[in-house]
């Protein structure tokens, strides 16, 4: 693996967990940004000295300018709390000079809420475009789209950006099924990734991007 540093110059002004870490110094630099699905991407960096990797990632916080994100547990809230904390990381990108970018998360928490390992959904974890009543599943779809839209058009002025699909989330198979079946009914996944793929698709028809397949 790369050895890990710290990424220069990255100080973010909340008390969240949002982080920057870089493997290599070559001259090609990727950059992957993201919600915890990014932390977990660090695991898969594999050494090529053509490369610079950039892993910005903040837990349970999409990577879309311009957004809140409302419940859930408080130090998660307070990566963006701020309507202006995820557009800072969008140009402390810029000055990075990428070649790519890739944005990953947990897109469907975003749009539908928190799906807990029994198979039921926590309303949380929904965006809006400002501070004032509460998020639910309507507005936080529309504000996902818009702001990824906006979140596009904006790296798109200075890189290459690709959108990583979600990877299969199990929440929505039962226990016992996950641990002893054979196999999974993928149309139980695909049913609970829909509102990922109508949200792209509504997404893609303003601001082309690519999508990377997740399985």
């Amino acid at each position: 693996e790369f050895a890990a540093e710290m990424c220069p110059d990255f100080s973010p002004e909340s008390r969240g967990d949002a982080s920057c870490v870089r493997y290599g110094h070559g001259q090609h630099r990727v950059v992957v940004w993201g919600d915890s699905h990014a932390i977990f991407f660090r695991s898969g960096v594999r050494p090529d000295p053509a490369l610079s990797v950039f892993v910005l990632s903040h837990s349970s916080c999409p990577p879309i300018i311009d957004v809140i994100r409302h419940g859930g547990r408080p130090i998660e809230a307070r990566n963006c709390r701020r309507i202006d904390e995820t557009r800072r990381y969008a140009e402390f990108i810029r000055s990075l000079r990428p070649d790519q970018v890739f944005l990953m998360g947990r897109w469907p928490m975003y749009l539908r809420g928190r799906l807990r390992n029994d198979g039921q959904i926590d309303p949380d974890h929904f965006l809006a475009d400002d501070t004032a009543g509460a998020a639910n599943a309507a507005t936080s779809q529309h504000v996902f789209v818009a702001g990824m839209k906006k979140t596009i058009e904006f790296l798109a002025a200075f890189t290459s950006v690709a959108v990583v699909e979600q990877v299969p989330e199990l929440g929505v198979i039962g226990k016992d099924q996950r641990l002893f079946a054979s196999a999974v009914p993928r149309r139980l996944i695909d049913a609970w990734h829909e509102s990922e793929v109508v949200a792209f698709r509504r997404v893609e028809k303003a601001t082309p991007f690519r999508i990377v397949r997740s399985g």
